[in-house]
């Protein structure tokens, strides 16, 4: 089951429709104009090829309402078609996908949502009603174009960074104040209470550390430098793509 196939159906048999019903517009005006006049004559005519205009509209309605009902869209969804044709077409259009289970997917810095019973897909906090897969990744990509041109301030995010990083070392009593933390904690200190995370989720934090680690932006204010490393545990590590498009995971932080 492909959508494209659906697609190709519907534009033709759409084209028809269009063109019928550019022909009952054109004869609706040549009676109107004949009944001014009272050319009857003109009139006969022009309802003869209304009504041949009228069975096209219908015979067209009957054909994409047959194509539109004979496609089983939650299979479609839920038997997989439509994620395999996504993050197909996400290759094609170059846009980063990874599947994460559960009809969930982050194309970063997106994460992206399918309910199986509405059939809705969420990106990030947005609904969409798109079964197109090449809609629905140009509408993506689209946005993260424009997502890329919004200004970003390197310097005063990473004196932010060190700031919820301070934090989490005060709190967490470390012996060292530049120990290392869980770069996931200070996310958290960054967006403390629930509203903050809807405002400022964790795709968008990482997003941000993309954009710093393409920036030449390493060290704050007073002079210590960041420290991004791993984990043997990634469970919990922040994952972005870093300018040239590779993937990276960071669990740890520290400033030095």
């Amino acid at each position: 089951m492909n959508y494209e196939n659906l697609y190709e159906e519907l534009t033709t048999t759409e084209k028809d429709l269009s063109s019928a019903i550019k022909d009952i517009q054109k004869y609706s005006k040549q009676i109107i104009k004949s009944t001014q006049t009272g050319d009857l004559k003109d009139i006969d005519k022009a309802l003869k090829s209304l009504k041949s205009a009228l069975d096209a509209t219908r015979d067209s309605y009957k054909e994409i309402k047959s194509s539109v009902d004979g496609f089983d869209r939650f299979a479609y969804i839920n038997d997989g078609q439509f994620s395999d044709q996504m993050l197909e077409e996400c290759k094609l259009q170059g846009v980063d996908a990874k599947d994460l289970g559960g009809l969930t997917y982050e194309l970063f810095p997106n994460k992206v949502s399918i309910n199986s019973e509405t059939l809705d897909i969420t990106v990030d906090k947005k609904k969409y009603s798109y079964l197109r897969p090449k809609a629905l990744v140009e509408t993506i990509k689209a946005g993260q174009e424009k997502l890329k041109k919004e200004p970003f301030n390197a310097d005063r995010f990473i004196n932010e960074l060190a700031d919820a990083y301070d934090t989490v070392i005060l709190r967490g009593k470390k012996k060292s104040p530049s120990a290392e933390v869980k770069l996931s904690d200070v996310y958290l200190r960054m967006a403390p209470t629930a509203r903050a995370k809807k405002e400022y989720d964790k795709q968008t934090f990482a997003f941000d550390l993309a954009r710093l680690y393409a920036s030449d932006v390493r060290s704050t204010k007073d002079g210590r430098a960041l420290n991004l490393s791993t984990s043997r545990d990634n469970k919990n590590a922040i994952r972005f793509l870093d300018q040239n498009g590779h993937e990276q995971y960071y669990a740890l932080i520290s400033f030095i």
